[in-house]
């Protein structure tokens, strides 16, 4: 036990050591860049392996929960008594749904710590002990990362895990509205390229009635 703690802390240091050479040039400009580069480094790799990183179990557990879910649907759907249609829904969540719905949420859960908050966590760490008040001193002449003064006058500092955190909250919501612009533009298309070809199709039944007419 004591042998892989050693090789743990000793891997650890040295992808600090690591770190800490790649991003000497960016700190000479100014460590909030290597922060922020950090950063984008950290979303690009959870949407990685959020994207890769699947168990078998997963997505067993979803068919399941697919399944069973239709199953219920068509059970309310089946009967034309709701009472019946519910307590039969009822029994089936008793019986099954309930049960592969928490394993699959468990499950959803534990990927979702390896995949996105474990990156995020050791990469803070990383931020947390790299600039540190002691090295931001060496850097900037000055222990804090960032000083603004409020609008009452005080002055407001800015730690480096705070910019951290404000820096992937904004790459997160500028990716969630990225996508939703994109699904709206893909809808769009879809919407216009099935009127067009109704048109097309409406027009083609035209000719061809007129077609008609003329020969007969």
């Amino acid at each position: 036990m004591d042998t892989l703690w050693l090789f743990i802390l000793q891997a650890t240091q040295a992808v600090m050591d690591a770190l800490n050479t790649l991003l000497a040039p960016v700190n000479s400009v100014h460590p909030m860049l290597s922060i922020l580069l950090l950063a984008v480094c950290t979303v690009v790799l959870t949407r990685f392996l959020r994207k890769h990183v699947v168990t078998r179990r997963y997505l067993r557990l979803q068919e399941e929960f697919r399944h069973w879910y239709n199953v219920r649907e068509e059970a309310l759907s089946a009967h034309s008594d709701p009472e019946k249609a519910k307590c039969l829904a009822q029994n089936i969540d008793k019986a099954t749904l309930n049960k592969v719905y928490y394993d699959y949420f468990f499950e959803g859960l534990l990927l979702n710590l390896v995949t996105t908050y474990l990156p995020i966590l050791c990469v803070a760490g990383y931020i947390n002990e790299a600039f540190k008040p002691e090295n931001l001193q060496g850097m900037l002449n000055t222990p804090h990362l960032l000083s603004l003064k409020s609008w009452l006058g005080t002055e407001m500092t800015i730690t480096p895990l705070l910019f951290f955190i404000l820096s992937l909250t904004v790459l997160f919501i500028v990716i969630a509205v990225g996508h939703r612009q994109m699904k709206a533009s893909n809808k769009k298309k879809a919407a216009s390229g099935s009127s067009s070809a109704e048109s097309k199709q409406s027009s083609l039944s035209r000719q061809a009635k007129s077609l008609s007419r003329e020969f007969v």
